[in-house]
């Protein structure tokens, strides 16, 4: 089985591409959005929508078009952050101007994604919630940890099930 990864930044393809490379593995790299990297026969069992829907222009169209090429049974991992006063506390005036772990201007508030948005973009792409937890970090210990609280960071797993003639992956 042939892995692939799809980033809209250059910079990450080749920083994993380096990683795969020590490691010897075959790995097929596509630069680009879903929309332009994905041809529309690619179908995965996993998708890793990993700290990048707060950042696209139009997030309900991008968690649909990325919910087309999960397989029957197949799995998908989006992780965001919480538009709440809490988050742009956190995320936007700790991150990237107290701390600084993060460079300024990184995130707006305004394209943070509720918990309810994404689930409504993922039912939308034929996909189903199975869970949602909040993650937590403390920058001064570099800790992170699960919490039941998603008004921060919080990470969603959908999946899309399988129909009644299809073998369950």
């Amino acid at each position: 089985m042939r892995e692939s990864y799809v980033d809209a930044a250059a910079k990450n393809i080749a920083v994993a591409q380096r990683h795969a490379g020590i490691g010897r593995l075959s790995i097929d790299y596509r630069i680009g959005d879903v929309q332009a990297a994905l041809h529309d026969d690619d179908c995965f069992d996993v998708l890793l929508l990993l700290e990048v829907v707060e950042h696209v222009d139009n997030m309900h169209s991008f968690v649909r078009e990325a919910a087309r090429h999960l397989k029957p049974g197949g799995l998908m991992l989006v992780s965001t952050i919480n538009r709440t006063a809490r988050s742009f506390v956190t995320a936007i005036v700790g991150a990237e101007y107290v701390f600084r772990v993060l460079p300024r201007g990184t995130h707006q508030w305004a394209q943070f994604v509720r918990p309810n948005e994404l689930e409504n973009a993922a039912e939308a792409g034929g996909l189903k919630l199975h869970d949602r937890r909040g993650m937590q970090y403390l920058p001064v210990l570099h800790r992170a940890w699960w919490t039941r609280d998603l008004s921060v960071n919080y990470i969603a797993s959908f999946t899309r099930g399988v129909a009644e003639d299809e073998p369950k992956i």
